[in-house]
C-alpha cells in the first residue's frame, strides 16, 4: 500500500494554492498490473485477448469462464499483467485527445510566477461529458480540497492525467478505459485537467491532437 502513495503526493505538491492531500495516490510500479475491463458490445475472448496481448485461456481462468462462453456487454473482466499495444514505451511522447468536446481555457498552464497553475482550468462549452485524454487504468477516485472530486488515470511509463471538479463518476478504481469512455461530467461546466510525467506536471497543450475540437 505504501508504494501506491507517492505519485499523488508529488503531483499534489504542485497544486500550491491548496494543502497536500493526506491520502495521496500510490502508483505501484511492479510489473503484474491488474485491471478491470468493461465488456463492450461485440466483444469476445479472442478480441479482448488481442487487445491486451494475453491469451484467451488466461482470461477464462482469471474469470472462471468457459472458453466459448458468451460475454455480456456491461459486465467486467479481471485481467492481469497488461501489456497492451496502447502502453507507451519509455521516452515516447503521449498523444492526447481533449477530455471534452469543446472547451475554453480560463487559466493556462503556468509553472512559475505568483499565480502558478500546474494544469489547465477550463470552461466546458456545450456537452459536459468528460472522457480520458488517452487510454489507461483508473488509479484513484477521491476529493481534493478546492478542486472537488477527481479521477486519476495511469497511462503507463510514468504518464498520468488528472480530471477534477467531476460529478456523476462512471468508472471505478482499477478499470481500464479508453478515449471513448465517459468517466463523468464536469460540474457546473468547469474542469481542471492536469498531465504529469514521473509525478511532475507538464504543459499538456502541445500533446493534444485534433480528434475532439
Amino acid at each position: 500500500m505504501m508504494r501506491v502513495i507517492l505519485i499523488c503526493l508529488v503531483i499534489f505538491s504542485h497544486l500550491l494554492v491548496f494543502p497536500l492531500a493526506k491520502n495521496g495516490l500510490i502508483f505501484a510500479k511492479n510489473s503484474k498490473k491488474k485491471i478491470y475491463y468493461k465488456i463492450e458490445k461485440g466483444d469476445n475472448l479472442t478480441i479482448i485477448a488481442k487487445k491486451f496481448n494475453v491469451s484467451m485461456d488466461e482470461i477464462a481462468d482469471w474469470n472462471k469462464l468457459s472458453p466459448k462462453e458468451v460475454l455480456l456487454a456491461g459486465k467486467t473482466l479481471l485481467i492481469y499483467g497488461v501489456k497492451s499495444s496502447h502502453v507507451l514505451h519509455p521516452g515516447e511522447a503521449i498523444d492526447l485527445e481533449k477530455p471534452v468536446a469543446r472547451w475554453e481555457i480560463i487559466k493556462e498552464y503556468s509553472p512559475v510566477g505568483e499565480y502558478r497553475n500546474p494544469g489547465l482550468l477550463c470552461r466546458v462549452i456545450g456537452e459536459n461529458q468528460v472522457k480520458p485524454a488517452n487510454a489507461g487504468t483508473v488509479l484513484k477516485i477521491s476529493q481534493i480540497r478546492g478542486y472537488g472530486q477527481y479521477i486519476l488515470i495511469d497511462h503507463g511509463n510514468g504518464w498520468h492525467s488528472l480530471y477534477s471538479n467531476i460529478e456523476e463518476v462512471n468508472v471505478k478504481s482499477g478499470q481500464y478505459v479508453d478515449s471513448s469512455h465517459i468517466i463523468g461530467r464536469a460540474k457546473n461546466n468547469k474542469l481542471f485537467f492536469l498531465l504529469a510525467y514521473d509525478g511532475k506536471p507538464v504543459n499538456p497543450t502541445g500533446y493534444f491532437n485534433s480528434k475532439r475540437d
